[in-house]
């Protein structure tokens, strides 16, 4: 098995999001393409995943912003009730078979999964690093999901969303599944109920978004 010849690799991408926005219709997002077309090749790009900064050929990225998601975000010492959400989602040459079709990759990706995706905005969880602009660290916006070790060449935009709003939603509090960052290491701590902090009352305000793509 090869990697798609990229007309059908992007002619696929783009039934996919219209599945995408009739999944979530309020989701906002822009892309960005980085594909040679004479040269059916991506772009190699660095991102930071949970077992290291991985160099992988991309050839589009689609900046969400607003996904919709009950979570917290620690901001001054107080546990804030957080509802959207912007990440960066890389869909890699290899989309939708996986990283062992590709021949003679520059750099041997870390997972087999054909996406690499990067939180950007500010949570308090175990498994996902807030973004850059949140925290000093290299791997600000890791995630550690387990879509990258269990990837289905079923998947689709659509379901990848719908995964990664459940694993928002759904923190995994064990500690061995936890990013070995401290703000990971307590969020698993908080949400397994053995440390306590303050919890803003803040209620949430939903802001109308606008549809589509912009």
């Amino acid at each position: 098995v090869e990697v798609l010849p990229l007309k059908w690799l992007l002619e696929r991408l783009e039934n996919e999001e219209k599945q995408l926005l009739k999944t979530f219709p309020d989701l906002k997002f822009t892309i960005e393409n980085f594909y040679d077309t004479s040269k059916e090749t991506g772009r190699y790009m660095k991102v930071p995943t949970p077992v290291g900064i991985d160099e992988v050929e991309v050839i589009r990225v689609y900046k969400f912003k607003k996904l919709y998601a009950k979570a917290f975000a620690k901001i001054r010492s107080v546990i804030e009730r957080v509802f959207y959400h912007d990440f960066d989602l890389y869909i890699l040459r290899s989309y939708p078979l996986g990283s062992s079709t590709l021949k003679n990759p520059l750099k041997k990706p870390l997972y087999e999964a054909p996406i690499r995706i990067r939180y950007m905005s500010n949570i308090f969880h175990p498994n996902i690093l807030p973004g850059p602009d949140f925290i000093d660290d290299e791997y600000a916006g890791a995630v550690c999901w387990t879509i990258y070790s269990n990837w289905l060449t079923s998947f689709t935009l659509d379901k990848i969303v719908q995964s990664f709003k459940m694993l928002i939603e759904n923190p995994n509090p064990d500690v061995r599944e936890a990013l070995k960052r401290p703000i990971c290491q307590e969020a698993a701590m908080f949400f397994a109920g053995a440390v306590l902090h303050p919890i803003s009352e803040r209620k949430e305000v939903r802001k109308p978004i606008v549809r589509g793509v912009v």
